[in-house]
């Protein structure tokens, strides 16, 4: 999983070409899956296209990855750095990462275990667990692994229902509860974790503050999450106005125009960007969370690794 932190002082780019290095050194990333073109892994992270292709380009000059004409970037099969200069390299670093820990607060003997615990999961005394969250929508499968990586502290995969096959190695599926008899029927061999989950309240909130004769607009990238959200806010509000939506994968769609006719804007944070830029209207991101007792669920079923 990639994380940007935008209050950092690391520009985006930087933080994204440390980490695409990491994930393609520890083999997430290799030569049968490739690479996410630039404007995917843009939406993904809800970052300028720009930005990633910047950071591809970094790893071009360094040989990590080379550029196929018409096809995007690929892994290149580079030969390894001679010893002294990866060491080099190595300290600085490690000198980076101390002075980052020291700023936290962390004492000498706190670092120690904090290096110690990751050379040894390099080293192989962890066993790599592969966890996965699936919902009938990736775009909300991708709101809710990265929630669910941010408590557990490990990467979470993002996947369909309606495409269970590109993840059958993994070991812990998480699911909504409504939605567990069909993935235990997809896994028969894997531990599966329900979870509840509610909308975020902000959104809630001014939803339900809506009049029956006004009328919420949604924008999200693909049709599975529009008809995800409908059904989960109509539930959760009873508002008994309308809800109109479009995504942004229309190329007709008129964000601007679309946005006059409703009273309230919600936008998902995959598309949040576009409609930042393009929209002038009262507008909220609405996303999904994961109850706190089935965080304490999750927690206590997975191993650490």
């Amino acid at each position: 999983m990639i994380t940007i932190e935008r209050n950092s002082t690391t520009p985006i780019y930087e933080q994204l070409v440390k980490q695409l290095r990491y994930l393609i050194v520890t083999g997430h990333y290799d030569a049968s899956t490739g690479l996410p073109s630039t404007r995917a892994l843009a939406d993904a992270l809800d970052i300028s296209f720009h930005t990633v292709r910047k950071a591809y380009q970094a790893l071009q000059r360094d040989g990590v990855v080379r550029a196929r004409p018409g096809s995007g970037y690929e892994i290149a099969n580079v030969s390894p750095l001679g010893t002294s200069e990866r060491i080099e390299r190595g300290a600085t670093i490690i000198e980076e990462a101390i002075t980052r820990l020291v700023g936290l607060g962390l004492d000498e003997s706190d670092i120690g275990y904090l290096f110690d615990e990751q050379i040894n999961r390099l080293a192989g005394g962890g066993e790599h667990v592969k966890v996965v969250y699936l919902s009938p929508s990736v775009e909300i499968s991708t709101f809710a692994a990265v929630a669910c990586a941010r408590f557990l502290q490990r990467p979470v995969d993002a996947g369909s229902l309606e495409d269970v096959r590109r993840h059958r190695d993994a070991d812990y599926v998480i699911a909504e509860f409504r939605d567990l008899a069909a993935v235990r029927d997809a896994f028969p061999r894997c531990d599966s974790v329900g979870v509840g989950t509610h909308l975020t309240a902000e959104a809630l909130d001014r939803v339900s503050r809506l009049l029956a004769s006004e009328a919420v607009g949604l924008v999200t990238q693909t049709p599975e999450c529009v008809r995800y959200l409908m059904e989960r806010l109509k539930f959760e509000t009873r508002f008994a106005g309308q809800i109109l939506a479009t995504t942004t994968t229309d190329s007709g769609a008129d964000l601007p125009g679309f946005a006059d006719s409703v009273d309230l804007l919600l936008y998902t944070p995959s598309v949040a960007r576009k409609v930042r830029r393009l929209v002038k209207v009262p507008s909220v991101e609405i996303s999904i969370e994961v109850d706190a007792s089935s965080r304490a669920h999750i927690i206590d079923l997975l191993p650490t690794d």
